[in-house]
């Protein structure tokens, strides 16, 4: 059971660092293209992509506008993608767990 509760916190670590260098990631591209002066603001306006909350708040100019909607598909998939890889995992140890029983 404690295999299972471990593998579980080891999946849902690993997915989450992994949204996060991809949030970075696209705020460090936001900074090359010159759309932010610090990599703050552009991981925060990267992140708001991200996870489709859409503020607004911070808006990208004319020319690069369109890699806003992109990094929402983007992220919309890739939680999408976590959420399924921690359920396999959970339910990989409740068939081991249910198959030690028999």
């Amino acid at each position: 059971m404690l295999y299972g509760v471990l593998a579980l916190f080891g999946i849902i670590i690993i997915v989450l660092l992994g949204n996060l260098l991809q949030i970075m990631l696209w705020g460090i591209l936001f900074l090359w293209l010159g759309e932010f002066s610090s990599l703050q603001e552009a991981v925060y306006h990267s992140g708001v992509n991200f996870a489709t909350l859409g503020y607004g708040d911070i808006v990208m100019s004319t020319k690069w506008k369109l890699l806003g909607p992109l990094e929402a598909v983007n992220g919309a998939l890739m939680i999408g993608l976590s959420g399924a890889s921690m359920l396999a995992v959970l339910q990989h140890h409740i068939r081991k767990q249910l198959g030690s029983f028999k």
